[in-house]
């Protein structure tokens, strides 16, 4: 685990970094995939990252192609 990492101060865990309450955006977390507010449920794209929207796209030209 990261030294500077505070469990207690987790953006993740803020409802305001929610889009509809589902969608975590969040553009000033560098983690492209945080934890779920429930960590044992995995984690969870940033969609505030640009990489993360990249990604997104990728998957669905990877979709459609399929």
């Amino acid at each position: 685990m990261k030294e500077d990492f505070d469990p207690y101060n987790d953006p993740t865990q803020d409802s305001s970094n929610y889009w509809l309450n589902t969608f975590y955006y969040n553009p000033n977390d560098k983690r492209l995939f945080p934890p779920k507010r429930i960590p044992v449920m995995g984690w969870t794209i940033n969609f505030g990252s640009p990489k993360a929207i990249l990604l997104v796209v990728v998957f669905v030209i990877v979709l459609c192609l399929v």
